[in-house]
């Protein structure tokens, strides 16, 4: 008896550990939806570049109230996006555990290609090799809510 006891707690655990994961990754992928969707592209100028920037999340939870605070750590980057508010109506209580509070980063990129006005003046797919390189281990105390790159292609199609 004690043996079915320890084996079905055990497969409970296990259940919920492997439900909790699959509710962060969608936690994650909706992220990164988000943040496309909201991608204003007649933002970013007409020239070949490459962009790369964090989003700062910080979840608390106080009074059994879900509080969030998300920021850019290059404000200049958040007149590329229309509105963002939506990632405080997603539910971070799967990253956060059983912790009131949590620090997360999102790492995006945008490289910008075939530009009328500055064409291809560097080799745009080593750029990206390299910025996601150099920013791969920024993420300091926060834990990765992944990364997205986003390639815009500029060149006006007849």
């Amino acid at each position: 008896m004690f043996g079915k006891l320890i084996c079905s707690l055990l497969l409970s655990l296990s259940f919920l550990s492997a439900n909790a994961q699959q509710n962060a990754a969608k936690l994650r992928s909706a992220v990164g939806q988000l943040i496309s969707k909201n991608l204003q592209n007649d933002k970013i100028k007409d020239s070949t570049a490459v962009y790369a920037t964090a989003l700062l999340v910080d979840v608390d939870i106080v009074k059994g109230k879900q509080l969030l605070k998300y920021e850019f750590n290059n404000y200049e980057f958040q007149r590329f996006f229309s509105d963002l508010s939506a990632l405080e109506k997603l539910d971070y209580s799967s990253l956060l555990k059983k912790q009131k509070s949590g620090k997360f980063i999102y790492q995006i990129y945008i490289t910008v290609t075939n530009s009328t006005y500055n064409p291809a003046v560097i080799d745009i797919e080593t750029a990206e090799q390299a910025v996601v390189k150099l920013l791969a281990q920024a993420t300091g105390e926060r834990e990765s809510l992944g990364s997205l790159m986003i390639k815009l292609d500029k060149k006006v199609y007849h």
